[in-house]
This record gives structure tokens, C-alpha cells and sequence, in this order.
């Protein structure tokens, strides 16, 4: 296995805050083409409250040190509903912006997240699952045609708290008289440990089911559902708890317009779309104002340290360009600001990252970035005119290695630098290079 370790120091009151150290095993094969996230692993995981490890948080905003992520939630006053009441609010995370994935033929690239509900980090917390489209060739050895199987895979839950949750559930095509590559007939039956989850086994329109730990029932499916091997996404359409209190809602894929009736039949939330160039309009019940949330364009730039265990298969330079949040009004008329990269005029930040939120106060919370040089794995089997060939490698991902925080706008409150380290157990690199 292998061992990341974060390590925070402080020159505002004089202490030293622990090494805070996770071990993880990261292995993963990401499905051709797929741009938008369809597993939870080291360099796409979020905070799940209470699972194992601290983080550190301050106002509305944590940063993990066990990867150098930084995620932000800015929650909305939600009226009760009868017992089940369901939050509303803003979410970003760093981690998942830069993904690697492959091309068509198992060569490493850049993706970005897009889908209906998640433009560069950015999200509502409403409850997601997000899916990918999958084709498989299948060859007849006896008349010696070709035929494909198609299937839905790589769900992904994003809970109401805006953890992610990779589900495992799959849906397959039937196909006859070969059999898909993909399982035959799906995998219907998964989850976590915090979610179980299942997908009809019959091939059609997607969906899916997810029930909490407390017996909270979670349906999806999409209006309308557009199925591509860049990735979709359905948002929630019914939701009951165990006492057998029902919300609702109604979606559209094609703007990301959104609304939730809640248990005593009230329109809760109310979105006029997802990452608009006019801007969204969120009202919330009982609010005699509405939320507006302003977009702009987000650039990168920045190469990554790679260290080949099998093969050598170059990875581009990361150029991606993206849709961020530059602001947020509230009902108040008061805002929150958001600058990134390209905002900094040292250009310390080439990743294009959340650099700086300044708070409707005036207080703000601004970040450092670097490199964890050897944080994650990647494994891929690349074809070309001379056969295939495997490639498996250790490569970096931008971390947080400065945090300052000032309540007043003016005067510097805490200020935390990050050191990270990965150490790979001997007994883990064989396995990775034998995707075993």
C-alpha cells in the first residue's frame, strides 16, 4: 500500500498542528473517453464528515490535508419540511478538476468535469448521481461478424452534504448469442459504506436508486436523459424517509433548471439554470429575494512529474479551459467573490485553482499551491499499429501548501503551510504494474 502524509505548520500562535496521515491504495482504469469523474479516488475524493481522519476547517471551508484539496460550502437557509428537510447550497471542490483519463486508444489526456449540475469544481448540493454512456465490440469467433453491447457505468452519488460516493452499480445491454465484455446483465446491487445503491437490470432509460443509512430512499432519473461517454447526470426525482415523508422534484438536463417540492407541498428551491453566461436565479421558499450566481472562464497551464514503473506513454500538458463561479449574490444584496489563477498577478497558481474567497464581511481565506510529486497511480493499455503495450505510472497533483485567513480583510488571523509526501509500499508497485 502506499502512504500520503501532510504535514501543516502555523506562525500565527506558535503551535504545530499533528501530521495528519491516511493510507490509501489508488488503482483504477478510467473508461475511454469518460471527461467527467466516475470513481472516488485520491485525487477526486471530498470530505465525508466523521470518516476517519480531521480536517481543517474554518469558516465555510476545508482543506484536507491528507490530499491538498480545498472544498467550499456555503449552505442556505432551508425552511423545515415535516421531519425530512432537504439543504440547499453551493459547493466547490479543487479535487476532481484535473483528472487524467485516456483516448480512444488508452493513451493518457486531460478531462474536465461538465455535466448538467458540475461546471470546474462548482456544484448545487442537491443529491446527483452522475454516469457514464460505455460501448463494448464484441467479435462472433464462429461467423466471424462484430456486433456491440452498450452499458451504463461509473455512478457516482453526490450526497446532500456534497460527499461523493462511488457506487459500483451498472446496467448492461443484453446481448446474444456473444456475451458483452461488461458483466452480463449489469451489476444491479452495490454501494459503500455509507450508501447502498441499485440500477434496473433491463436495458432503457437510466436510473437509479440510493438509501441512506437511516432508511432514506433516493430516486433518480434525468428529463431529459442524453446518455454519452462524456457522462450525464440525473438529478433526484423522489425522496422518502423511513416514516414515509415524500419531497419531489422536477429537472432539465438541457439548461440545469431544477426545482424541489418539499414534504408540505411548498416549491423549496427554485433554479433558473446551471452555469448560464447570464447568470442563474436561485429563489428559496420563504426568501423575499433570490441568490444569483455569476460565471466566468477559467484557464490552466502546468505540466506534472511522472514516474514510469512500466512503458513510457507521455502525458500533454494540462491547457484546459473551464466555467468557474466568480461570484455569488445573496438575498441580502451582499456577495461572495471568487479569483483563481489567472487572477494572481504572481502567477503562483498555474492550475487554475481556487486562489482567493473573499466573504460578504470582507474577511477572506487565500491559498497556496504546489505539487505532491508522487500522490497517484495510472494504468492504461494503449493500441497502435505495432499491438498493445502497457503503461503504468506514479505521477503529481497540485496540493494545498499555504493557507491565510483574515477575518477583517486587513489583518492577517492564521496563516498554515502544507508539506506532502507519498511513500509506495514495495509490496503495492507489482501490483499496480500487473493490474492486480
Amino acid at each position: 500500500m502506499r502512504r500520503s502524509e501532510g504535514k501543516q505548520t502555523s506562525n500565527c500562535f506558535g503551535w504545530l498542528e499533528e501530521a495528519v496521515k491516511i493510507v490509501a491504495i489508488v488503482l483504477f482504469i478510467v473508461p475511454s473517453c469518460a471527461a467527467q469523474i466516475t470513481n472516488v479516488t485520491n485525487d477526486q475524493s471530498t470530505p465525508i464528515p466523521g470518516a476517519g481522519h480531521d480536517y481543517i476547517k474554518m469558516l465555510s471551508e476545508t482543506v484536507n490535508p491528507s490530499n491538498g484539496s480545498a472544498s467550499l460550502r456555503i449552505q442556505t437557509p432551508a425552511p423545515k419540511g415535516r421531519l425530512l428537510t432537504i439543504p440547499f447550497g453551493f459547493d466547490h471542490d479543487t479535487n476532481g478538476i484535473h483528472h487524467l483519463t485516456t483516448d480512444p486508444n488508452g493513451s493518457p489526456i486531460w478531462a474536465i468535469d461538465s455535466t448538467p449540475y458540475s461546471r470546474g469544481g462548482w456544484s448545487y448540493s442537491i443529491p446527483l448521481v452522475t454516469y457514464v454512456l460505455g460501448t463494448d465490440v464484441v467479435s462472433n469467433s464462429l461467423g466471424g461478424e462484430s456486433s456491440s453491447c452498450s452499458y451504463y457505468s461509473g455512478f457516482v452519488y453526490k450526497d446532500p452534504d456534497g460527499a461523493s460516493h462511488a457506487l459500483g452499480i451498472a446496467a448492461a445491454e443484453p446481448y446474444t448469442p456473444g456475451a458483452c465484455l461488461f458483466p452480463l446483465g449489469g451489476v444491479p446491487n452495490a454501494g459503500d459504506d455509507y450508501y447502498r445503491a441499485s440500477t434496473p437490470t433491463g436495458w432503457g432509460t437510466p436510473s437509479a436508486t440510493v438509501v441512506s443509512a437511516d432508511g432514506t430512499v433516493y430516486n433518480f432519473g434525468c428529463t431529459p436523459c442524453s446518455p454519452n461517454d462524456n457522462g450525464d447526470a440525473m438529478a433526484t426525482v423522489r425522496i422518502e424517509d423511513r416514516n414515509g415523508n415524500i419531497a419531489t422534484s422536477t429537472s432539465d438536463n438541457s439548461s440545469g433548471a431544477y426545482t424541489l417540492t418539499d414534504t408540505l407541498k411548498r416549491p423549496l428551491i427554485s433554479t433558473s439554470s446551471f452555469a448560464s453566461s447570464a447568470g442563474d436565479t436561485i429563489y428559496l421558499s420563504g426568501l423575499a429575494n433570490p441568490y444569483v450566481v455569476a460565471w466566468k472562464t477559467e484557464t490552466s497551464n502546468f505540466t506534472i512529474p511522472i514516474t514510469y514503473l512500466d512503458g513510457n506513454c507521455p502525458v500533454p500538458a494540462n491547457t484546459d479551459k473551464r466555467t468557474v463561479v466568480s461570484s455569488i449574490k445573496l438575498p441580502n444584496g451582499q456577495a461572495y467573490t471568487f479569483l483563481y489563477g489567472t487572477d494572481d498577478p504572481s502567477n503562483s497558481n498555474p492550475y487554475g485553482l481556487l486562489s482567493e474567497i473573499i466573504y460578504p464581511s470582507g474577511g477572506w481565506v487565500k491559498y497556496g499551491y504546489g505539487m505532491n510529486t508522487q500522490s497517484d497511480a495510472f494504468q492504461t493499455t494503449i493500441s497502435s499499429s505495432n499491438g498493445q503495450s502497457s503503461c503504468v505510472f506514479l505521477y503529481g497533483t497540485p496540493v494545498v501548501t499555504k493557507r491565510t485567513v483574515s477575518f477583517d480583510g486587513s489583518h492577517v488571523a492564521l496563516q498554515q503551510t502544507f508539506a506532502y509526501s507519498t511513500s509506495w509500499n514495495s509490496e503495492v508497485l507489482p501490483k499496480i504494474q500487473t493490474g492486480r
